[in-house]
């Protein structure tokens, strides 16, 4: 040791960092045979026995029977050379490609790594945890790196209740995991109003004369993108609980103590995009202290909705069921594996904020629950979490409480509900039949101290027909939207050519290839001969002009400008064809000024350039001008007679605000923008003729759905099912048995509708009426 001093000594002279260990021996060295006799009998007691786990001795660097570790053999594990690499190697030779060092501070992961680089062996090394960061955080990471290597986790043990979660696939499959952060609120004070601290409500007046209160607030998956784990057959809903929260928290602000009734009328359906106006209106008091409630919501400059009533109180009572002694002694586990899975199924697709029940307990007259909301959820000031209160319900199915049900089951109607306790973050929760189809339903912290009480609840089943017809779930369309905004100062590069010849022959320094420039504006051809002569034609060239742009890394954009190819609705001439009258739609007034049809030659460009807009995002963009005569009877059919005003006044507007599509009329610059269709009687059966009626890609799903809509709603009697199996397709002969007995007759045929030869063979000699495209 007095040589370890000096050595100390002149490591910290030389600036050499050294800490000595706290040991005043040497190992495994001759000084170990002064203590023998000492080892011999502090070893005496052990008897060992052989193992079922592989051991590998650094005494004798292989692999040992542990029937041979005696007290002689811990004696030489502490005297002889450690044969660690050699140890190592032989675990190597014999398959093992996964090390894991378990320690509180790895110091053998440099010596197993330099034994597998020596072996050229394909094998991982890993730690258990580490100096002063030896938490579960640690352990978990190291079993993560395990798993990365091919180690078998016993992942229900580590995670009990976790599931798995499928990643999207490809690019076009995105599925947002993380919360966005909300809108943030103005001030309402401004108005006359008076602020509030509820997620869902920002503002709160009294209502002058009638004794009244008005609360008002914005939903919007944007603000509360939390709600978006609540979807009822495929439609996303706020959740029933959530008007249950409502209630309570307008009695709190009218002074009442008890939501005496609560009955929903029409779910609340909250639209992808924009935002929808919620109003709590809290009447005067009556002479028995009874407040009227009513929740109304609207979208947009739509109507009104009245998506629940009710009546608020005083007079409630604490809750009167004892939940400190947790789970119930005479409750069964409920297994809840697959149990969100089997949610879905039915048509209830709850993400993970909604996913909040942790387990579930049956009673010989109860179900018992435990529920926590994520961390994410917690941030939010409710008085009782909706996902809280919508996972408790959930274990009404968990514990068979209500009978099983073709499709999911809704709160209705809520029968005197108390909020004892605000701020819960987990619940235990009693659920117990009420009488007919009623629930009861109470709740206590994790402690046991009451958080919320319902006497009864009424579910009702809930359809998708439901949820279509009840306001907002409508179609969409395409209308164009006048782009007002202007683009800032920046400065764009535009060039402008005749047709495309002239675009094909510019040098390279002029299309974007080494020179930059933001933008290559070019007329599409109007092609020449008969209408199918001239989409043929047409196509040919912008797609050789498609192809030789993308063939090279160009800076610029290309710009292609077609004349009449979309019809925007605004009037005769935006989508006039070559001949006349060919613009306007059947039966439209061209004085009225009514919707326009496109010239089939140029709409068929604008199929080809959005695929190609799809596969090259950022490279081409569209622009559709008027129709002008003098176009039309243009000798060279280019359409270039202001092409080069559309460069210097549309494309840089058009690139400042990064549209791919545009639709010029006049002056007025259109983009395409989806909105939902107004609401709309059925339409009348459409008139199929005698058949047979052709649907393509009838194999498919979606075919199956049209074919039997068909038969079922159009009276169609004769079929011609084509897709690219025929009847050999999965699924084709039962298809095939149901529509025929429905009194239909089914012919298949196996042709590629885009073969043109083959479609001609299965056709011949079949006179169809009417074609149904759903390949």
């Amino acid at each position: 040791t007095d040589a370890l001093d000096e050595l100390l000594a002149h490591c910290q002279r030389e600036g050499v960092q050294a800490r000595r260990v706290a040991v005043d021996y040497a190992a495994h060295s001759p000084q170990i045979e002064r203590v023998q006799a000492q080892a011999a009998n502090g070893f005496a007691g052990v008897s060992p026995l052989p193992g079922a786990v592989p051991f590998y001795s650094t005494v004798t660097g292989g692999k040992l029977d542990t029937g041979e570790l005696d007290s002689g053999y811990w004696y030489r594990n502490m005297r002889r050379t450690v044969r660690f690499h050699d140890a190592i190697r032989a675990a190597l030779a014999d398959g093992y490609d996964v090390f894991v060092e378990v320690s509180p501070h790895p110091v053998q992961l440099a010596g197993i790594q330099d034994a597998i680089e020596a072996a050229e062996a394909d094998a991982a090394v890993v730690p258990t945890l580490r100096r002063r960061d030896g938490g579960r955080d640690r352990l978990m990471l190291s079993l993560a790196q395990a798993h990365t290597h091919g180690v078998r986790i016993d992942w229900d043990a580590v995670l009990p209740g976790a599931r798995r979660t499928d990643l999207p696939t490809y690019a076009f499959q995105h599925e947002r995991y993380w919360l966005e952060a909300g809108a943030p609120a103005g001030d309402v004070r401004a108005a006359g109003l008076d602020a509030t601290d509820h997620p869902f409500l920002g503002a709160a007046v009294e209502l002058p004369d009638a004794g009244g209160h008005l609360l008002t607030g914005m939903l919007s998956l944007r603000a509360q993108p939390w709600l978006a784990d609540h979807a009822v057959l495929g439609t996303v809903l706020l959740p029933g609980t959530a008007f249950v929260e409502l209630a309570a928290h307008a009695a709190a602000e009218t002074g009442c103590d008890l939501v005496e009734e609560l009955t929903l009328h029409a779910p609340l359906i909250l639209p992808e995009e924009g935002g929808v106006a919620l109003q709590v209106l809290v009447g005067a008091q009556d002479d028995s202290g009874r407040r009227p409630l009513g929740v109304h919501s609207r979208v947009g400059a739509g109507s009104w909705v009245r998506n629940a009533t009710g009546v608020l109180t005083t007079g409630a009572t604490p809750s009167g069921t004892d939940l400190r002694s947790w789970p119930p002694a005479d409750a069964r586990p409920v297994d809840l594996d697959g149990f969100y899975d089997r949610l879905a199924d039915l048509g209830l697709s709850y993400g993970p904020v909604f996913q909040g029940l942790r387990a579930a307990w049956r009673g010989h007259d109860a179900v018992y629950a435990e529920l926590a909301v994520t961390d994410e959820a917690r941030t939010d000031t409710f008085g009782l979490h909706p996902a809280l209160l919508d996972a408790a319900l959930h274990a009404l199915g968990a514990g068979g409480l209500v009978p099983a049900a073709d499709g999911p089951l809704l709160p209705f109607a809520w029968s005197r509900v108390t909020l004892h306790g605000t701020g819960a973050a987990a619940l235990r929760v009693r659920l117990s039949p009420a009488g007919g189809d009623t629930v009861r339903l109470e709740a206590a912290d994790g402690t046991g101290r009451p958080v919320v009480s319902v006497e009864s609840l009424t579910l009702r089943p809930v359809s998708a027909e439901q949820l279509r017809t009840n306001a907002r779930d409508s179609l969409f369309t395409v209308e164009w939207a006048p782009l007002a905004a202007q683009a800032d100062g920046h400065t764009t590069v535009v060039r402008a050519y005749d047709d495309i010849s002239a675009l094909l022959a510019a040098p390279a320094t002029e299309t974007g290839v080494r020179a930059y420039a933001d933008a290559v504006v070019v007329p599409c051809p109007v092609g020449s001969g008969t209408e199918a002569e001239r989409v043929r034609d047409v196509l040919r060239k912008v797609l050789g002009l498609v192809q030789w742009w993308l063939s090279e890394d160009r800076v610029a954009r290309l710009v292609l400008v077609t004349r009449g190819a979309v019809a925007t609705g605004d009037g005769p001439g935006t989508g006039d064809g070559p001949e006349a009258g060919a613009g306007q739609e059947a039966g439209a007034d061209p004085d009225a000024g009514g919707p326009a049809t496109a010239d089939p030659v140029q709409a068929a460009v604008w199929g080809l350039i959005r695929s190609a807009q799809s596969e090259n995002p950022d490279r081409i963009v569209l622009i559709d001008a008027d129709a002008h005569p003098e176009v039309e009877s243009a000798d060279d059919g280019d359409g270039s007679t202001d092409v080069e005003r559309i460069a210097a006044t549309v494309v840089p507007r058009l690139l400042a605000f990064e549209e791919p599509q545009a639709a010029l009329r006049g002056d007025t610059l259109l983009l395409p923008r989806l909105t939902r269709t107004a609401a709309e009687a059925p339409s009348a059966t459409v008139d199929f003729g005698p058949g047979p009626v052709l649907l393509t890609g009838a194999s498919g799903a979606l075919g199956g759905l049209v074919a039997r809509h068909l038969v079922a709603e159009h009276g169609v009697r004769r079929l011609l099912l084509m897709s690219r199996r025929g009847s050999a397709a999965e699924g084709a002969a039962e298809l095939h048995a149901e529509l025929t007995a429905a009194g239909a007759e089914v012919r298949w045929a196996a042709c590629d509708v885009a073969d043109r030869d083959a479609l001609a063979e299965a056709l011949s000699g079949t006179p169809v009426t009417a074609v149904v495209h759903t390949a």
